[in-house]
């Protein structure tokens, strides 16, 4: 599951606490206005160390989702800049002009008529911005690489290959699944994967020569990431850690050559999304999606202070969404409703989540599985949302629900409409007499999520390519197995119906595959969506000219960004 953490902000929980008495909706206005006064000095902080630009300079925000200010993330990770599509090239990419999985490093593909074999021919001559040439070795080392590392994310249809267990859990140091031949790869996978091809799109190859020596581990914190280098439109010419570094086109690049020349991406973690608010408005900012940017609210009252900013709402799959506690809390705390089936459906539909969609002032939807009813593989079987106190109070009779010990919910989103959403959950949770105590994690964010884990729900982001692909998550391997346990029962229930799913060569299999894993998810409730969160992009039009293709729909990990059709104005 792809999680979006970010860092705790003084600023905002300043605004938070003034804002407490207002209506959400006026509270999220007044937030979004007071950014770009409480966060000037903040933003001259954050940019004063960057050296002055002629105004041919693509400015772009630098963020790091774990927080590391001596190394860059490992694209492996977490990714909410630009740059490593601008830096790093998979096998495939997934082109938004023709909407179809395209050859990258890989001049062609190609599938076998049964789904079980991906031949890639790796295209001749393409050299790693330090000069040395990509060979079949460095895309070896990646597929391996990726799933021996312990603290890679997005792996999980690499597990699909032959194999891929064994190289993950450490008792292999190749993937038998892999067979190379010159310039050509095939990989053999264990039974039919419909979304196998485009998860390639999002495996961004690595130079295996970067890591020798280096344990899988290790290779996150490996000295390749103090300046890395790729096969991409871009090399990274200068870095000055934590504050800012520069991108520049390859002259030498194996394909068309990027539009513009030079990038500059400052870190705004010092003044958190307030300071970067503050950058879009003063035009020191040309490109903004993220956690700076997952509120429309904020995103119009930046245009309006700036007119030469747009605001772009574009078609995305993330859910913001809950997750119980399975496995206790250190703290010995936990409240046992946790472990009750009727305790956790009656706490899902407690909350409102058409009252917390509204917060987003038409960016956001309720959602009553994590496949949008827009979808054609929504189980329409499953009614819409309803917000039913009545119904929840005979589920928590059900489950011998304890109403004098308050239910933890933690979250590790910073803004304002947050803020607000927990204030209106914890008022629907009231409505049937149960406290409800919402607290922004900060510090050693893995310690409090996955180390402590003095929580009962978790208020987390998902998204993926695929929305049913989002249940797994709840599958065994899918990475919640910390909080859900229970593995035998998610084994036999989730992993067997996702590998249904998966393997679906038609439409109807995939459906009815579908179906079943959106209603056993919705019995066992050991997550549940709140709403669905369309992407907001806010770029400055009178300095940058993207393609318009790149704001229809949020193709996030796997797509191609056509860093060539760029241009400054």
């Amino acid at each position: 599951m792809k999680r979006f953490i970010a860092i705790a902000l003084s600023a905002v929980m300043v605004l938070s606490m003034a804002a407490c008495s207002a209506t959400p909706a006026e509270s999220i206005a007044a937030s979004a206005a007071a950014a770009q006064t409480t966060a000037a000095a903040q933003t001259q902080a954050a940019t004063e160390a960057a050296p002055a630009d002629d105004g041919k300079v693509l400015n772009l925000q630098w963020f790091q989702g774990i927080g590391i200010d001596t190394l860059f993330e490992s694209p492996w990770h977490d990714v909410q800049s630009l740059y490593p599509y601008m830096v790093y090239e998979a096998l495939v990419t997934y082109d938004e002009f023709t909407n179809k999985i395209v050859g990258r490093l890989a001049s062609d593909y190609e599938i076998s008529d049964d789904g079980l074999t991906y031949t890639f021919t790796l295209r001749d001559g393409i050299k790693w911005s330090n000069g040395d040439p990509l060979t079949m070795d460095d895309v070896v080392f990646t597929l391996t690489g990726k799933l021996a590392d312990p603290l890679s994310n997005y792996n999980n249809e690499l597990l699909f290959i032959e194999g891929a267990e064994a190289v993950k859990n450490g008792e292999a140091t190749e993937l038998s699944g892999l067979k190379v031949d010159g310039n050509t790869l095939t990989i053999t996978i264990k039974s039919p994967n419909k979304n196998f091809l485009k998860s390639m799109c999002g495996t961004f190859i690595l130079p295996k020569k970067a890591f020798e020596g280096v344990a899988p581990a290790d290779y996150e914190s490996s000295d390749y990431f103090k300046q890395p280098y790729g096969t991409g439109q871009y090399v990274i010419s200068e870095v000055s850690f934590p504050d800012y570094f520069y991108a520049t086109a390859r002259d030498d690049y194996w394909g068309e050559k990027a539009g513009i020349n030079k990038v500059l991406f400052t870190s705004y973690q010092t003044g958190g999304n307030d300071a970067v608010v503050t950058a879009l408005i003063s035009g020191n900012l040309d490109y903004a999606y993220g956690n700076a940017m997952n509120d429309i609210t904020v995103a119009n009252n930046v245009v309006a202070q700036n007119p030469d900013v747009a605001a772009k709402l574009v078609t995305s799959t993330y859910t913001r969404a809950m997750v119980y506690n399975f496995a206790g809390c250190s703290d010995g705390k936990q409240h046992p409703g946790m472990q009750s089936k009727e305790v956790r459906q009656a706490l899902s539909i407690l909350m409102d989540r058409e009252a917390v969609a509204s917060l987003y002032n038409g960016q956001a939807e309720a959602r009553t599985t994590f496949v949008p009813s827009s979808s054609a593989m929504y189980n329409t079987d499953i009614p819409l949302y309803k917000h039913d106190v009545e119904k929840a109070k005979e589920l928590l009779a059900a489950g011998n629900f304890d109403f004098s010990q308050p239910i933890r919910i933690c979250y590790y989103y910073d803004d304002q409409t947050t803020i607000d959403a927990m204030t209106l959950i914890t008022q629907n949770c009231k409505e049937a007499g149960v406290i409800c105590e919402p607290f922004l994690a900060t510090g050693d964010l893995g310690e409090v999520l996955y180390g402590s884990m003095n929580w009962d729900l978790l208020y987390f982001g998902a998204s993926q390519s695929d929305a049913v692909l989002i249940y797994n998550a709840e599958c065994v391997g899918g990475g919640e197995d910390i909080e859900l346990v229970n593995e035998e029962f998610r084994q036999n229930t989730f992993n067997t119906v996702m590998t249904k799913y998966l393997a679906a060569t038609n439409d109807a299999d995939a459906k009815k595959a579908a179906d079943e894993i959106q209603a056993v998810s919705q019995d066992y409730c050991c997550m549940f969506p709140v709403y669905g969160l369309n992407t907001v992009v806010v770029c400055n039009e009178a300095h940058v000219d993207i393609p318009q293709e790149i704001f229809v729909e949020d193709n996030n990990l796997v797509r191609d960004y056509h860093f060539e059709k760029w241009s400054l104005k």
